[in-house]
């Protein structure tokens, strides 16, 4: 029977495959214009981007000063940072990264597909020992063609991030599986804890050495200091942000009792969804992958490769398991991205299983790359959308603020949805101007409600009241989305009436249009009020994420003046 010839030499050099892993990554942001992107694809994009902004700003100006206080007045003014809501490792990684200078979108888009790349290089030398050369390469060309790869690549969420560290574990649980020894386990450990403290999903990997002892019987791992020494690590590194973020999350009602009803949902969900992104025919090869690896009679799986085929299982099994069992009450499909790489090394195995009876070398090779091109042509085919994430408007808005009248010292309120509040305050913080504007955030001084959003009610009841209040706030300028999306906002009919109420009291100073081919995908008007009112402004009371996790670290959070 034949087994996988030896790949050119460039193949197997490390540092080829990191450099044009990170080509291949990078060549997909800027396809898919990740470059000129807004932070505005998910509602948490933008808080994930302000928690490791802020961390820079703390080590380039006030390092050695209180944290806590500096993060409370910086909240101030960017209203969108939400300390230990989530573990703070992928944050202060972000922030690290930015000290050198560099223009801070661009960057962190670059920083996320560094893991991303991460990922392709782990998953080519995982699959190498058991593959030929064209499979190792298809299975990691199916992986960054996937679409939520793309996307998770080209926006600020901690999923990639998440994933890198989970398939990372992988490997040194494979290999602890192979070895058994204490210092394979630790790294193991390392890496899990490493996961936790980016996301709580990284809880998953907890589950993956039972899932390997179960489908393996290696029950004698249970007996090595390897696997202790592990729980060890997780617990002393991971613990502490865990408790703090669910602490922060479970009065949100984030997490609920688990039912049947709830898991079996579950399944149907996450079901779908990995069939959606992968497709039938990698789920087959996947599960022909997945049972080659735990029969014991296969052939040409021995020695290392053996292990690692059985770390690919646990591990995916591991993600699902937990994700169908945990009581964070969400469910959303990236949340499972850690599972496609493992997923497609095991379809990988499928693939060599399938081809291995044909003798002829250039003949299996041609099939196989065939598989894999299909695969990824279907996968772009059916999700066209993932081609553009075009801007929405805000970059253009804050930079015409900034040319127009300066935005350093402003006062400027947005009146947008949560997507919108979170991207202005973004690129208004990349903009650097010293001393800093204040971004007021329509959601929180136009409304009033308790955290978990109850209790709402509107804190003005006419547009004279409403633009009488904004001239005793001394706010300079209004930015006022007018998509569908915002003008179904309770307060937003009373804040555009508000803005033509008296002509000589406010101005249109730019209206940007749409352009649903080139972006911006949100027209916005700018509008600047001429009239404050003297004396000292009006207190602004600000009730947002930050002050609920000061609060939990007991600081206390004064109103803004």
């Amino acid at each position: 029977m034949p087994v996988p010839a030896t790949p050119p030499n460039w193949l197997t050099h490390r540092g080829a495959v990191t450099a044009v892993a990170i080509v291949v990554v990078v060549a997909l942001q800027l396809w898919v214009g990740a470059y000129h992107s807004e932070r505005g694809l998910y509602s948490d994009e933008s808080a994930h981007f302000m928690n490791g902004l802020v961390i820079r700003d703390y080590l380039r100006e006030d390092l050695g000063r209180s944290p806590v206080t500096f993060a409370r007045e910086y909240y101030q003014h960017y209203p969108k940072i939400a300390p230990f809501m989530w573990p703070p490792l992928f944050h202060g990684l972000l922030g690290l990264f930015l000290l050198p200078g560099w223009a801070p979108m661009p960057a962190t888009i670059f920083f996320l597909g560094v893991f991303t790349a991460w990922i392709a290089w782990r998953l080519y030398f995982t699959v190498s020992p058991f593959s030929s050369a064209p499979v190792a390469i298809g299975a990691v060309g199916v992986f960054l063609f996937t679409p939520i790869v793309i996307e998770l690549s080209s926006s600020v969420m901690v999923d990639i991030v998440v994933a890198a560290f989970a398939f990372e574990a992988l490997v040194w649980l494979g290999r602890f599986s192979e070895s058994e020894s204490t210092r394979d386990g630790a790294l193991f450990g390392l890496m899990t804890a490493l996961a936790c403290a980016a996301k709580g999903n990284g809880l998953s990997l907890v589950f993956a050495p039972f899932a390997l002892i179960l489908v393996t019987g290696n029950y004698r791992l249970l007996r090595k200091p390897g696997l202790y020494v592990a729980a060890l690590i997780v617990l002393a590194i991971a613990a502490p942000p865990l408790y703090i973020a669910y602490q922060l999350d479970a009065p949100l009602g984030d997490f609920s009792p688990l039912t049947w009803p709830l898991v079996g949902s579950r399944v149907d969900f996450y079901a779908q969804y990995l069939w959606q992104q992968l497709g039938t025919v990698t789920l087959l090869l996947a599960a022909v992958g997945t049972a080659v690896a735990l029969s014991r009679r296969t052939e040409f799986l021995y020695g290392a490769a053996r292990h690692q085929a059985a770390a690919l299982v646990a591990v995916t099994m591991g993600a699902f398991a937990f994700h169908l069992v945990s009581p964070h009450t969400l469910s959303s499909g990236r949340y499972i991205t850690l599972a496609v790489a493992p997923i497609l090394g095991l379809a990988a195995l499928g693939v060599m299983a399938l081809t291995r009876v044909m003798m002829r070398r250039y003949a299996r090779w041609s099939i196989q790359l065939i598989t894999f091109a299909l695969i990824a042509a279907v996968q772009v085919i059916g999700h066209s959308a993932i081609a553009a994430q075009l801007p929405l408007g805000y970059r253009c808005a804050f930079k015409f603020i900034d040319a127009s009248g300066g935005l350093a010292n402003r006062r400027v309120l947005v009146v947008s949805d949560e997507f919108g509040e979170g991207a202005a305050v973004a690129e208004a913080a990349v903009i650097g101007s010293n001393p800093r504007p204040t971004i007021l955030r329509g959601s929180k001084v136009l409304a009033t409600d308790d955290w978990m959003g109850s209790g709402f009610a509107l804190r003005h009841q006419s547009a004279k009241e409403l633009l009488l209040d904004l001239e005793a706030m001394q706010v300079d300028y209004v930015v006022l989305d007018e998509s569908k999306k915002a003008q179904g906002l309770p307060y937003w009919q009373e804040t555009a009436a508000a803005m033509t109420l008296l002509a000589d009291h406010t101005e249109l100073l730019s209206s940007v249009a749409v352009d649903i081919k080139a972006g911006p995908l949100r027209p916005l008007n700018v509008y600047r009020l001429k009239v404050k009112a003297p004396g000292v402004p009006r207190q602004i009371e600000l009730s947002g994420t930050a002050d609920r996790s000061l609060h939990h670290l007991r600081v206390d959070v004064p109103h803004l003046r």
